[in-house]
C-alpha cells in the first residue's frame, strides 16, 4: 500500500507564499522516515531541517507547491473563498501527482472531516481515488506528515531566503516577528505603501504606525 502525508508551511505567515509539501511512500518503508528524523518540523533546528529535508527527498517521492502571496490574497478575497478552499485544491493537486492508496492531510478546519470531504472530492473530480484522512496535528502524531511538514518548510525557507537577497533583511515573514514587522513599517514608512511581498488582505496587516 502507497500512504501520502501531506501539510504546508507560510499559513499564517504576513508576507511570501504558501507551501504545500506531499510525501508518499510504501507504508512499511514508513520507519526509514523515523530513522532520518522525519518529524514536525517546527521541532527541528533549521540546519536539521535541512539535512531531513534532502534525505527524505533522496528516499521518498517529495514534492512541494509554492502558492505566490497574490493567490493567497486573491483567495481570501473572492465572494466565498477562503484559505482552507485553497490549500484543499493544492492537497488535492499533489494527490494525484503522487497517487497514494491512502493520503493524510493535516487538517485547518475545525471539523476535520470537513476539510477531509473537500480534499477527497477535489481529488475525485481530478481521477484520484484515495482514501483521505484529516487530522489536527497530524504533523505530531504520524511521521509521513511530519516528513511533508519538514519539506513544506525547507521549500518556504528557500523562498524567504530569495526574497531577503532582493528586499534585504525581512525575518521569517510572520506577523510575531519582529524583524519582519520593522521591515514592513519601515517600507511604508520610506515609499508610502507596503511591500509587493505583503499578503494585503490579512488582517495581521495592521501591524502598526506608517
Amino acid at each position: 500500500m502507497r500512504i501520502a502525508g501531506l501539510d504546508e508551511a507560510g499559513r499564517g505567515s504576513l508576507l511570501g507564499p504558501l507551501a504545500v509539501a506531499v510525501v508518499a511512500v510504501r507504508a512499511e518503508d514508513q520507519p526509514r522516515l523515523l530513522e532520518m528524523g522525519a518529524k514536525d518540523s517546527k521541532k527541528l533546528s533549521p540546519r536539521t531541517r535541512r539535512r531531513v529535508a534532502r534525505d527524505i527527498s533522496r528516499s521518498a517521492d517529495a514534492r512541494a507547491l509554492l502558492i505566490p502571496h497574490w493567490t493567497v490574497d486573491s483567495s481570501t478575497r473572492a465572494r466565498g473563498g477562503n484559505l482552507n478552499s485553497l490549500e484543499a485544491a493544492a492537497f488535492a493537486k499533489l494527490i494525484c501527482d503522487v497517487r497514494p492508496d491512502v493520503a493524510i492531510v493535516d487538517a485547518p478546519d475545525p471539523r476535520p472531516a470537513r476539510f477531509g470531504a473537500l480534499v477527497e472530492d477535489l481529488a475525485r473530480s481530478a481521477g484520484c481515488h484515495a482514501r483521505i484522512v484529516a487530522r489536527h496535528h497530524a504533523d505530531a502524531r504520524y511521521v509521513i506528515v511530519g516528513a511533508a511538514s519538514v519539506i513544506a518548510k525547507v521549500t518556504r525557507d528557500d523562498a524567504i531566503i530569495g526574497y531577503s537577497s532582493r528586499y534585504g533583511a525581512i525575518g521569517s515573514g510572520y506577523p510575531h516577528d519582529g524583524s519582519t514587522l520593522e521591515f514592513v513599517n519601515q517600507w511604508r514608512h520610506l515609499w508610502g505603501d507596503y511591500p509587493y511581498i505583503v499578503r494585503r488582505e490579512w488582517a495581521t496587516l495592521k501591524v502598526g504606525p506608517a
